[in-house]
């Protein structure tokens, strides 16, 4: 179901993300340490409990060749989401000013929790769109280019390069990020009614985090 959310929580929710309290749960895949999967972001859970990521050697996908990393680019990392994307009701800018006022979802930004493969905390995913590790280390992507989910109904996959990264943890010289098994994530078509007014709709993703190949 989706849930209406006020812009004050909201900053709310991403202050709250930025930062992560190292707790128990043992080595984190690709970190040094982790949190326990019982820290709850502000992000919806579409199955409830504990969530894992993917498992096994850390080996490339097979993705769309327009999602493809660089043949130079190595995987350091790659961790299950699962959060909202979050729309504003704004007007939409495909309708000419003197054709009357006609709004839609239009988004706004991300807000997950990111899990490893021992479904401990391993980061968040907001605003930017950002991931920060618990390790403190952060990247910022720039989408360049994505492909159809294979699931019906939910948001695009993606490859994205980084253009900024701070600290010195996992993510501190990562290079590209791939979005991929997108579930969920859409927002609803046609027109909405409160100019202002957002939505947070439920999603879950894979991502994978690779340096080098630049």
């Amino acid at each position: 179901m989706f849930k209406f959310v006020n812009s004050n929580y909201l900053r709310s929710c991403f202050l709250a993300t930025a930062v992560l309290p190292l707790v128990g749960c043992g080595a984190a895949e690709g970190n040094s340490t982790s949190s326990e999967g019982d820290l709850q972001s502000s992000s919806a859970d579409l199955r409830g409990g504990r969530h894992c990521g993917p498992t096994g050697p850390l080996v490339e996908p097979t993705v769309p060749a327009a999602l493809s990393v660089p043949t130079t680019a190595t995987m350091v990392a790659r961790y299950h989401a699962v959060g909202t994307q979050i729309y504003t009701c704004l007007p939409d800018p495909t309708v000419p000013a003197d054709a009357g006022t006609s709004d839609i979802w239009t988004f706004k930004a991300p807000s997950a929790t990111l899990y490893n493969s021992h479904c401990c905390v391993a980061g968040t995913h907001f605003a930017g769109p950002t991931w920060r590790s618990v390790d403190g280390s952060t990247v910022v992507g720039a989408k360049v280019a994505s492909a159809a989910s294979p699931n019906a109904n939910s948001i695009p996959m993606l490859l994205l390069k980084a253009k900024s990264n701070t600290g010195s943890g996992i993510f501190s010289n990562v290079t590209y990020v791939q979005r991929l098994d997108t579930q969920g994530g859409v927002a609803p078509s046609g027109a909405c009614d409160t100019e202002g007014a957002e939505l947070a709709v439920p999603y879950e993703a894979n991502y994978y985090f690779y340096t080098g190949g630049v």
